[in-house]
């Protein structure tokens, strides 16, 4: 009999331990849901039919595509193209090699569209002259600041701290 009570209050014990595993396990899941990027858009038109049309980022190509017959693009850039955008980043083109400015500019957002005429894209200019429309992303989705270094520092902390009265309230009563 001694012995029964004796599990039943070590369970009682581990109780507040596994709730706050299981409150962290929650918490990290949604945090990891909610970190996910989706690629931005960029797309435009009035190019040549079979020009190339290139998207960087800190000079590093993001992505490229070659206008279609009626001179129109569309490319995505994703969180883990070879320029890997963050959040706000400046996009730049090219145009057969030479660089294009956008009108209005573009930037990396997740999940970005290009601002402005959603319906035409963004003008690209090469050297001086029109070079057609082009794509450009930006949403209004910004970060939300928080570190998920942080976030697991501090789970773990509530958990070692949880863990521990668990195991003196265990430790008392065994020795009672």
């Amino acid at each position: 009999m001694q012995r029964l009570l004796h599990l039943a209050s070590a369970r009682r014990a581990m109780l507040p331990l596994l709730l706050a595993v299981a409150l962290l396990i929650s918490l990290a899941a949604a945090r990891v849901a909610e970190a996910q990027f989706l690629p931005a858009v960029l797309y435009g038109g009035s190019l040549k039919a079979g020009q190339k049309v290139e998207a960087l980022v800190d000079g590093a190509v993001c992505a490229s595509t070659t206008a279609s017959p009626k001179g129109e693009w569309v490319m995505q850039v994703s969180p883990d193209s070879p320029c890997k955008p963050k959040p706000g980043a400046a996009i730049s083109f090219k145009v057969d090699g030479a660089a294009a400015t956008s009108n209005p500019a573009a930037t990396w957002e997740s999940g970005g569209i290009p601002k402005g005429s959603v319906q035409t894209g963004y003008t690209l200019t090469v050297g001086g002259g029109s070079s057609g429309a082009s794509g450009g992303s930006s949403s209004e989705s910004g970060d939300s600041g928080s570190n998920p270094t942080l976030f697991i520092v501090v789970g773990v902390v509530l958990l070692a701290v949880v863990g521990g009265a668990g195991w003196f309230v265990y430790q008392r009563r065994s020795t009672n």
